[in-house]
């Protein structure tokens, strides 16, 4: 059996506070992603129009042009963040249905079109969201990582 000195020892915890500080900046960044698209217009438009007969009572907006400048602001960031390969606006209200998905495939910015748009009401990250709180957020770790803000 190999004794490790304790130099070595505190190498090795230095290099696992170093990984550990690092995957926490990674989540805080993401967090921070996360709520600046929450905090874009058409996040709150969409709701409004969408319980309100298609059209947002604020400023006359459709559901179909709030959707667009969603699927806008969504291509622009993932141009702009070259580690998202996709993001999604899902609806808790209709079951986990995608109202909008923007992709990255070789290096093109591709949205999907409605006949596309899945419902996602069966998988892990949407039974989670599902149960978050207002204001309440949810990251995962995963191939396809996923992060949702509760409104």
């Amino acid at each position: 059996m190999k004794i490790k000195s304790p130099r070595a020892n505190r190498k090795t915890a230095t290099n696992k506070s170093k990984k550990r500080d690092k995957l926490e900046l990674r989540i805080a960044e993401s967090r921070n992603k996360l709520h600046f698209l929450f905090a874009t217009p058409p996040i709150s438009g969409l709701s409004r129009a969408m319980t309100h007969d298609d059209v947002d009572p604020f400023d006359g907006t459709t559901t179909a042009q709030w959707k667009q400048r969603l699927e806008t602001i969504f291509s622009a960031f993932i141009r702009s963040n070259p580690e998202i390969r996709q993001i999604r606006f899902i609806l808790s209200s209709q079951n986990g249905k995608e109202l909008v998905r923007v992709e990255m495939h070789d290096s093109k910015v591709r949205v999907t079109p409605d006949e596309l748009l899945q419902e996602k009401s069966a998988t892990g990250y949407f039974n989670a969201i599902s149960v978050l709180k207002s204001g309440e957020d949810y990251t995962q770790n995963h191939w396809n990582c996923t992060a949702a803000v509760n409104e």
